[in-house]
This record gives structure tokens, C-alpha cells and sequence, in this order.
């Protein structure tokens, strides 16, 4: 996941806000004590959102605790403690970096590549770690680099065949944060529809790099922003009609901000950004 998952921050309450930041800190200790503090700096706010997700469907005591951030060490910060939810999303988290990093090595310029091969048996061996802690979230995920450079070298791709690796690697993701088959079923939908969107994010920011490279992307004959706008749109709607199935939580105030209202905002604020700078 890239990091357009994200709250609207204006609209959270201040309490809100806080405890989001402590989700935020609490797996970033957890990357840090699960992976080592290398893995500190793949953090993003989609691992967040996805260590809420997992805490508001899992009925339980959350603890915050003050504790020291090594990137600010003479001031403690919130965190949520080492938990199930955050062991997860940091497990998920390590197994997606070295997907990516095995897509950005295929994709990169000869001397870039040298730094993506450099750290690869770093992300190898966090990926190699998750494995062992959680098989059924490797083995959901493993794959995705192969199916989405089998799906992009189609010369006869659609939009939907090129998103479909990402978006059916999520639902499977999301499906295992619950053993409630009915729960399985929404948050499968949920994980497909929220993969979509973040891929046609991903498309869109790296349109003008692709282009200038000749690297593939889906909108590489013409980015139409209002037909990506479109595009967006249906998959918030989808991804919000499924999230609106699921269980209400601790969490969940924050969740609904981020489906909301989090991820139209952080679609439009990307289009607007690719429209200034065309």
C-alpha cells in the first residue's frame, strides 16, 4: 500500500486525532520491534488504517502508553501498545515492501535499480520473517508482483484486468481479519474496492514519471482526469457501501472519517495535483 488512505484531518475531533497518532506511533514501534528499526521508515498511513481496521472488528482492550520516539527522543508520544492489530498490519506491511520492491527493480533506470537490488535482501528477509509469523498472509500476498506484470505485458489490458492483482491481493488481506465468514464476505469487498482506488492512485501520481520513462501505465495514452475522477469516485462509493456492512467498533469514528470523507479528499487533492502540474 502507497499511503492514500488517510483521515481528514479538519474534521477529526481532537480526541480523535490524538488517538490516531497513537495507532500511527504503535506501529511504528511495533515495525521497529518485530523488523528492526530499518523497517521504522516504510511506514505509511494505509498500515494504519488497516491496524484500526483489525482492532474495531477484534472486541478488546486497547492500551495507550507515553513512549519514547526515536526520531524525537527527548519527547514521549502516545502510542498504542504491541498488539495483535498492529502485529498484522506490520506483517502485511513487510511482505507488500518487498512485492514493491521486486516491481520497483523491474521498473527503475540501471542506477536506481542498483539501490532497489541493494535493500532487497532486506525486504527478502522482513518478508521471509512475516512468513513465518503469519503463512496465510505470505501466501496471499506472495504472488502479486507476478500476477501484476502478467496482467500489465497483456497487450490487450483493461483498466479492471490491470487493477484486479492488486485490488484481489487486498481482499484476500482484509478477508483474513476476521474468521466470521459473513465478515469475511464485506471486508473482502471492502479490501478489492480499496485496492482498485489505490492503484488508479498510483497510476495517476506516477503518470508524468511512466510517461517520460515509457513505463507502463494504465492511462498512458492520455490521462483524462475526469474520467480517472469517475473512476475514483465508483471505487469510494463501493469501498464505503461495504465498510457501512461491517461491525461498529472502538475505532470507528476515525474508520468513518477516512471512508468518508479521507479517501475523496485525498483523491481530488491528487488530481489537482496532476492538473498543476501538467
Amino acid at each position: 500500500m502507497f499511503g492514500y488512505i488517510k483521515p481528514f484531518i479538519p474534521s477529526l475531533r481532537v480526541c480523535e486525532h490524538e488517538l490516531y497518532r497513537a495507532v500511527y506511533c504503535g506501529v511504528c514501534h511495533a515495525l521497529g520491534e518485530n523488523y528492526g528499526a530499518a523497517a521504522r521508515m516504510t511506514l505509511s498511513y494505509d498500515f494504519t488504517f488497516a491496524a484500526m481496521l483489525y482492532a474495531s472488528l477484534h472486541k478488546g482492550v486497547y492500551e495507550v502508553e507515553k513512549s519514547a520516539c526515536p526520531f524525537n527522543p527527548l519527547r514521549k508520544r502516545a502510542a498504542l501498545k504491541k498488539c495483535e492489530a498492529a502485529d498484522f498490519s506490520c506483517d502485511a506491511a513487510m511482505i507488500l515492501l518487498w512485492c514493491k520492491n521486486i516491481d520497483n527493480i523491474e521498473d527503475s533506470s540501471f542506477f536506481k535499480g542498483l539501490f532497489y537490488k541493494s535493500v532487497l535482501p532486506f525486504t527478502r528477509a522482513c518478508a521471509e520473517k512475516a512468513e513465518l509469523r503469519n503463512q496465510k498472509l505470505f501466501s496471499s500476498i506472495a504472488d502479486l508482483p507476478n500476477r501484476q506484470k502478467k496482467a500489465e505485458s497483456d497487450d490487450s489490458f483493461t483498466l479492471d484486468s490491470v487493477c484486479d492483482p492488486t485490488a484481489s491481493t487486498l481482499a484476500d488481506v482484509f478477508s483474513l481479519m476476521s474468521e466470521d465468514e459473513s465478515i469475511k464476505r464485506i471486508l473482502s469487498r471492502l479490501g478489492y474496492m480499496l485496492g482498485r482506488y489505490i492503484y488508479i492512485c498510483d497510476a495517476i501520481d506516477d503518470y508524468k514519471k511512466d510517461r517520460a520513462k515509457g513505463s507502463f501505465n494504465p492511462f498512458m495514452d492520455e490521462l483524462d482526469c475526469e474520467r480517472a475522477k469517475n473512476l475514483l469516485n465508483n471505487s469510494v462509493a463501493e469501498a464505503c457501501l461495504a465498510y457501512g456492512l461491517l461491525p461498529k467498533g472502538e475505532f470507528s469514528p476515525i474508520l468513518d472519517n477516512i471512508m468518508y470523507e479521507g479517501l475523496n479528499f485525498e483523491a481530488m487533492q491528487l488530481l489537482n495535483r496532476r492538473i498543476t502540474n501538467d
